[in-house]
């Protein structure tokens, strides 16, 4: 498993200044940026560079998320930190975060399902009224992950249980579902027939086929994706593309 860096935390930083998540001084985060990013990143790197990385990079933009993000990555070592703050996953969970905050809807208590290290909580959270939500849960196996995620996002108004989604009862259940893994489910269509009607679903897959080997409900398209999803009316759609070969499906519905 990669060990997370200075690149990685450079390209975390620019998705989330893109996304107008952090606000940043242009010509002195980008002197920074390139600094690091020379072409070849490929070299070794020990972690006394990603201390003066993060160091310089809290002159520029002093966000509280990248010195919670660097103790976590020393204090779990087994949490895949590169693929958590990836660029495919972070703008993954910035399109959802993005999604959801451009409704209007009061959202209740919000679940995720397999929400990892809280990256879409942490955004939400940053951004969405209190007064619109009265929790936010994740729900995920990886209990190391959800200890970590809950330290980062560090409120009150998140937890992050260890609970297999397939055993949740949703039968009382009035608030919001996020499941930004459908192409992990290979009993989607299962899980979907717990879910009360009216439900408000925040879901996402991709055609990322053969690429990660419990990818087991990947789907051809973001209209093949809406053909197995149970819903009565669909609110918001969108495909992101990564890379020029990729797609993530993000689709807002009611259940």
């Amino acid at each position: 498993m990669k060990k997370f860096n200075a690149y990685h935390l450079s390209w975390l930083a620019e998705e989330l200044r893109n996304a107008g998540y952090i606000e940043v001084d242009e010509i002195k985060f980008y002197k920074w940026y390139n600094a690091i990013n020379d072409g070849n990143h490929d070299k070794p790197q020990d972690e006394f560079y990603l201390f003066a990385a993060f160091d310089e990079l809290m002159g520029i933009c002093p966000n509280p998320i990248f010195s919670k993000i660097v103790s976590l990555v020393e204090d779990y070592p087994t949490v895949n930190w590169v693929d958590a703050f990836s660029r495919f996953q972070v703008r993954s969970k910035i399109c959802a975060a993005d999604t959801l905050l451009a409704t209007e809807a009061d959202f209740g208590d919000i679940w995720i399902m397999g929400g990892w290290v809280g990256v879409l909580p942490l955004l939400l959270m940053s951004k969405l009224p209190h007064d619109r939500y009265t929790s936010i849960v994740s729900y995920d196996l990886d209990d190391t992950a959800n200890i970590a995620g809950e330290k980062l996002v560090d409120s009150p108004r998140y937890r992050a249980k260890m609970q297999d989604i397939y055993a949740l009862d949703y039968s009382n259940f009035s608030g919001t579902i996020v499941n930004t893994i459908c192409e992990h489910l290979s009993r989607f269509n299962h899980w979907q027939d717990g879910i009360p009607n009216n439900t408000l679903m925040l879901l996402q897959s991709n055609n990322m086929f053969g690429v990660v080997e419990d990818h087991v409900n990947c789907v051809n398209d973001l209209d093949d994706f809406i053909r197995h999803i149970h819903s009565k009316e669909i609110i918001h759609k969108e495909t992101s593309t990564y890379n020029d070969q990729y797609e993530r499906y993000t689709v807002l519905a009611l259940r």
